[in-house]
C-alpha cells in the first residue's frame, strides 16, 4: 500500500490512529506536515506531546505551543528551549486569546532578548510577580510601569517617557488613556514632527494653534485634529475641504458637526467619506436616505455598529428595516430578536444580502425564504440553512428527488433525512455523495478505495476516518516511514 502526504495529514487527524504509530509517525515523517497537522489537534495522549517537545525539529516542538488545550506545565517546559522561535510560538498562543500560565510569563521576563520583553510590556495583564522584573530592565522597564505600576510610580514613568530619546516612547507615552501631559512638555512635544500628530489631541487650540495644525503638511497631524473635540468652526470647514479623504472621513463622524458641512460631506467624491457619514449615528435620517450608497449582491459591508448595539430595541430595527440604505436593512437582518411584520418585510428585501443574513440570524426564519435562499446560494452556510428547523420538510424530498447534484448536497446537509431519502441520494451519480450519506459508516471496502483514488482531497478523507481499519493504518505508516 503506498502513502502520500495527503495520507500523512489524514493520518494525523484521526482519531483512531493508536499512540505506537503516531509516535513512528512523529520520530520519521515530514516535520513540517506533522507539525501543521497536529498544532490544532486536541486531547492528545501524554507520550505524544511529550515526543513532540522534545523533537529534533523547532517546528513540532512549536507546534505543541500552538496546541489548544495544551498543559501549562508542557508550555513551561518548552520555554527552557534554546531555540528563539519557541517563545515568538508563545507570544503568537496569548495574542489567540488562549492565555499563558503565570509562571510562561515569569520565565519570559527574564528572557534575555530585549524582543520578548518588549512583547511582554503590550499584554493587557502581567502576574504581579513578573513586575519586578521587568520593572527594572533598563529599556522596557519605564512603559511597564507606566500600564501596570502602582500610581505615583505610573507618573513618574509617564514624564520621563514623554522626554525619552526615542520617539516612539514619547508616542506610547502620549496615547496613554487617562493621562495629559503637563503644558511646558506639550509645547515641546506639539514642536517636534515625530511626535505631534501623537500631541495633537491635547492640544490647547487657542491663539492660532489650531489654524497651524489645520495647515501642517503631515496628513497624520491634520486627521488627529479633525477628531479633536473642541476644533474652533474655521478649522472644521478647512478640513472638511482637505486633499485627504482619511481626514474628511475623520470629520465626518463627529457629533457637532454644522449641518452644511456634514452635508457637504454626505455627497463627498470619496465613497469612504460618504461611508462615514452614512454610517454615524449623528447623521438625520433624512440626509441618510439621501446618500449615494450602492451596494452589489457580493459586496461585503460591516454591520452599522450603533445599530447593531441596539438589536434588542426591537422597533428602532423595524424602523431602519425600511431604510433605502442596504447597508441598514443588513444590520437589521442579523439581530434575531425582529418582530413579525419585520421579518415578513425583510424576506421580501430586494437586496439579496439581506435576505441571506435573515436566513442565518433569525430562529423564526421563514420556510419559503430558506428554501429561497438555498436555492440562490452557494456559499459555507448552506449547511446551516438546510439545518434550520424551519426549513420544510417537502423541500428537503424534493431535493433528494431532483436530478441536480447540487441540490443532492444540499440535502445531505440537512439532519431530518429519512431513510427512504437516504436511500434515493445513496443511488445518486456522484460516489463522494454516495459516502456523505452516511459519513459515520462507510463500508471499509470503499474506505480502501478511497486511499487510491487520484484526488489527494480524498485520499486525506479517508485516511483520518475513525472507522479505517488499523491493520491498514499500520500499512500506511509502514509505508511513510519506510526509509
Amino acid at each position: 500500500m503506498t502513502a502520500d502526504d495527503s495520507i500523512l495529514r489524514g493520518l494525523l487527524a484521526n482519531p483512531s490512529l493508536p499512540a505506537d504509530l503516531m509516535l513512528r509517525l512523529i520520530e520519521h515523517a515530514d516535520p513540517s506536515v506533522v507539525a501543521r497537522a497536529l498544532s490544532s489537534r486536541v486531547n492528545l495522549p501524554d507520550v505524544v506531546v511529550a515526543a513532540m517537545a522534545r523533537h529534533r525539529d523547532v517546528r513540532v516542538r512549536g507546534a505543541v505551543i500552538e496546541m489548544p488545550n495544551v498543559a501549562d506545565a508542557d508550555v513551561v517546559r518548552l520555554l527552557q528551549d534554546p531555540e528563539p522561535r519557541i517563545r515568538r510560538f508563545t507570544m503568537e498562543r496569548a495574542h489567540m486569546g488562549y492565555g499563558l500560565p503565570e509562571q510562561a510569563y515569569l520565565v519570559l521576563a527574564a528572557d534575555p532578548d530585549p524582543a520578548v520583553r518588549a512583547w511582554l510590556v503590550t499584554m493587557p495583564e502581567l502576574p504581579a510577580q513578573a513586575l519586578p522584573l521587568l520593572a527594572d530592565d533598563p529599556e522596557h522597564g519605564d512603559l511597564v510601569v507606566l500600564r501596570h505600576g502602582a500610581p505615583d510610580a505610573a507618573h513618574a514613568a509617564y514624564l520621563r517617557l514623554l522626554v525619552h530619546e526615542d520617539p516612539h516612547r514619547r508616542r506610547i507615552a502620549l496615547s496613554a488613556p487617562g493621562r495629559v501631559p503637563p503644558p511646558h512638555l506639550l509645547v515641546r512635544l506639539l514642536d517636534d514632527p515625530a511626535t505631534r500628530a501623537a500631541a495633537t489631541a491635547h492640544a490647547d487650540l487657542d491663539g492660532g494653534v489650531a489654524e497651524r495644525l489645520a495647515g501642517d503638511p503631515d496628513q497624520a497631524v491634520r486627521q488627529a485634529l479633525a477628531a479633536h473635540p473642541a476644533l474652533p468652526p474655521a478649522q472644521l470647514a478647512q478640513l472638511a475641504a482637505d486633499p485627504e479623504a482619511a481626514v474628511r472621513a475623520t470629520l465626518a463622524d463627529r457629533e457637532n458637526l454644522p449641518d452644511q458641512l456634514r452635508e457637504q460631506l454626505a455627497a463627498d467624491d470619496d465613497r469612504a467619506v460618504r461611508r462615514t457619514v452614512l454610517y454615524s449615528e449623528h447623521t438625520p435620517d433624512g440626509l441618510r436616505e439621501r446618500i449615494e450608497y450602492p451596494l452589489d449582491r457580493h459586496e461585503r459591508a460591516w454591520p452599522v455598529e450603533w445599530l447593531h448595539r441596539r438589536c434588542d430595541d426591537t422597533a428602532l430595527q423595524a424602523r431602519y428595516a425600511r431604510s433605502t440604505q442596504a447597508a441598514y436593512r443588513r444590520t437589521v437582518a442579523c439581530c434575531p430578536h425582529l418582530d413579525t411584520g419585520t421579518v415578513a418585510l425583510l424576506a421580501d428585501d430586494e437586496d439579496f444580502a439581506v435576505r441571506l443574513l435573515l436566513a442565518e440570524n433569525h430562529p423564526d426564519a421563514p420556510p419559503r425564504l430558506l428554501a429561497r435562499m438555498v436555492r440562490e446560494w452557494t456559499g459555507y452556510s448552506i449547511w446551516k440553512l438546510m439545518r434550520h428547523p424551519n426549513f420544510p420538510a417537502d423541500v428537503i424530498d424534493e431535493f433528494t428527488r431532483s436530478d441536480d447534484s447540487g441540490l443532492h448536497w444540499c440535502a445531505v446537509f440537512s439532519d431530518r433525512l429519512t431513510e427512504e431519502q437516504k436511500a434515493r441520494l445513496r443511488n445518486a451519480p456522484d460516489a463522494e455523495l454516495r459516502r456523505s450519506v452516511d459519513p459515520d459508516l462507510p463500508p471499509v471496502a470503499d474506505l480502501l478505495t478511497m486511499l487510491t483514488d487520484a484526488e489527494p482531497t480524498v485520499r486525506a478523507q479517508a485516511a483520518r476516518h475513525r472507522n479505517l481499519p488499523v491493520d491498514s493504518m499500520r500499512q500506511l505508516v509502514a509505508a511513510l516511514t519506510a526509509h
